[in-house]
């Protein structure tokens, strides 16, 4: 099984260009499930359906990827001109049960500027339980920290092997990643990739490493390989996005 994380940037310009080249990097990870962030609804920039419905940015991508039929889109801020921004699973595998739950937010913190929320989805792989979880982080140390703590104990509540993707806007020497690896999960970039910086951010140029597949205990003997996705521009010289995805290789054994 083939998991894949990827921040889109939102509505950014040329989104119809960046939306093609989201679409061919999908196809060309041959990924089972796809964790999006940045998700962005938008009445003045949503595409008009087949059948005169608006599609936000989740259901763009889904439409033209007809090999992939299951879509969760959860907004988790919301704008007064009635834009909303949020999270996504996209899956060829149906969804056994999926949920989400929000993440504190300080208002006092000026960095904390933004409502976050986890995004959780149950899948049947090899006949045993998978759980993905799908998160964007906040700009303020503060608030990831309390939201990691927050993460931890939601993830807690569940059995089995899990996978915690996404944007954390962090690095991964500080304190909120740290608290992740105290509580017995693994960085799988650094797990199996120990000697490569695996940066992903910002795709013209990157220069750290603020994307993330988190594995708990459960999960690492699965873990075969992760790699970069959605990494190179097209002939235009556009990117897909400003982040570059991951990749992460699951094995059926150990």
């Amino acid at each position: 099984m083939r998991a894949m994380s990827l921040n889109i940037w939102n509505y950014n310009d040329p989104w119809p260009r960046r939306r093609d080249l989201i679409v061919a990097a999908v196809r060309a990870a041959a990924a089972d499930v796809i964790a999006f962030q940045e998700i962005r609804g938008d009445p003045d920039r949503d595409e008009i359906g087949a059948k005169g419905n608006r599609l936000n940015q989740a259901e763009q991508i889904a439409a033209r990827l007809s090999e992939y039929p299951h879509l969760i889109v959860r907004p988790a801020m919301h704008y007064p001109d009635g834009a909303w921004e949020g999270l996504a699973i996209l899956s060829r595998i149906s969804f056994i049960e999926h949920g989400w739950i929000p993440l504190t937010r300080d208002p006092t913190d000026p960095e904390d500027r933004h409502q976050r929320i986890l995004l959780y989805a149950r899948l049947e792989v090899s006949g045993d339980p998978l759980w993905l979880f799908n998160t964007h982080l906040s700009l303020s140390r503060a608030a990831r920290a309390r939201n990691v703590e927050e993460i931890l104990a939601h993830t807690a509540r569940f059995t089995g092997r899990r996978l915690l993707m996404g944007d954390l806007n962090e690095l991964p020497d500080q304190a909120p990643m740290a608290m992740l690896y105290e509580a017995g999960w693994r960085d799988v970039w650094a797990t199996l990739r120990p000697d490569e910086p695996g940066f992903t951010y910002r795709s013209d140029g990157p220069w750290q490493r603020i994307d993330y597949a988190w594995a708990s205990p459960e999960l690492v003997p699965f873990l075969r390989d992760i790699e970069l996705a959605a990494s190179q521009p097209g002939e235009d010289g556009i990117y897909p996005s400003d982040h570059i995805g991951l990749i992460v290789t699951i094995s059926e054994s150990k």
